[in-house]
């Protein structure tokens, strides 16, 4: 950010009258897919209808992943009709609760605690959060020093002139966090969000007259879709990666010969082959039998013998 040690000290004076509070600690793990939720919902919407919403996604589903597998249109339904992006905010919650659920086959978030805030960060974010809610999580959930900033937050920094004007979501939340010590960021997201509800008609007010100067949305990433690999066909090394060697040819697969047995049995070069001739036997009564053990023998044809007339002659039977 520009003039970041101008504004840091700006930021230290607005946040002076903060009352202290106990540094981030991590919640029980029974308490982390709701805090998942909270910070889905209470990004851009005051607290109060967040917590009315998590109330009723409780009351009216039988576990957080019967919520996973609704409708996006009907979790919008139950944040209710004046919540602010009740629509997206239920494609969101849908879509990240089933990035959790792909992960490990079952509604928990035990399996993050394991990893460092650098990959927890990044991973939040993989799942689908956004930035505001990413910090929400790391600072609620797991106790991590992060400082949750949406853009209703952002946009009232920038009313009271604590930031700079042009200044988008990533930066300035990198620039707060830089500027307010961990053990001190739980309270100031206490005093931001009530910052928030002082500053509500102010900052409709301050909008209105500087819509050049608004924050804009920040950038989702789409979930990824994980996939089971058995740990006894691990993939192999890529271009770039330790290990690589580049295309390897396939080896060509030969069968093996017994050469001199089948020798013995080829024929000698030059010498003649017999091949037996057949030839099918002509029957007018019907088509010519089949092959088989007495093929090549033919029946004598039978004429009927009546009164004057005269017995058949035998053909003799067709060498062969």
């Amino acid at each position: 950010m520009k003039n970041a040690g101008q504004y840091e000290k700006l930021v230290r004076k607005l946040l002076s009258s903060m009352p202290k509070a106990k540094p981030p600690q991590a919640a029980p793990d029974e308490e982390l897919v709701p805090i998942l939720i909270m910070s889905v919902l209470t990004a851009e919407a005051p607290r109060k209808l967040a917590q009315k919403a998590l109330e009723a996604f409780e009351s009216e589903f039988v576990d957080y992943n019967e919520l996973r597998v609704s409708p996006a249109k009907e979790i919008g339904d139950r944040m209710g009709k004046n919540f602010p992006q009740a629509r997206e905010k239920g494609e969101t919650l849908a879509r990240v609760l089933n990035a959790v659920f792909d992960k490990t086959s079952s509604m928990t978030m035990e399996y993050m605690k394991d990893m460092s805030k650098r990959d927890l960060r990044r991973h939040l974010a993989e799942v689908g959060l956004s930035p505001y809610s990413v910090a929400y999580v790391m600072l609620m959930g797991f106790g991590t020093h992060a400082v949750p900033l949406d853009m209703t937050l952002l946009d009232v920094l920038k009313m009271k002139e604590v930031v700079h004007p042009n200044s988008e979501i990533e930066d300035a939340q990198g620039f707060l966090e830089r500027a307010i010590g961990a053990k001190d960021s739980p309270a100031a997201h206490e005093f931001f969000r009530n910052l928030i509800d002082k500053e509500t008609k102010a900052l409709a007010a301050w909008r209105k007259a500087n819509p050049d100067l608004l924050s804009k949305p920040p950038e989702i990433l789409p979930p990824p879709k994980f996939k089971m690999i058995a740990k006894s066909q691990p993939l192999p090394p890529m271009k770039g990666e330790p290990g690589f060697e580049g295309e390897e040819e396939l080896p060509a697969v030969i069968a093996e010969v017994d050469i001199e047995e089948t020798a013995e049995d080829a024929p000698e070069e030059g010498a003649e082959v017999e091949v037996e001739e057949f030839e099918a036997p002509v029957d007018e009564e019907g088509p010519p039998p089949l092959p088989g053990p007495e093929a090549g023998k033919s029946k004598p044809a039978k004429s009927p013998a009546g009164k004057g007339g005269k017995k058949p002659t035998k053909k003799p039977d067709r060498k062969r």
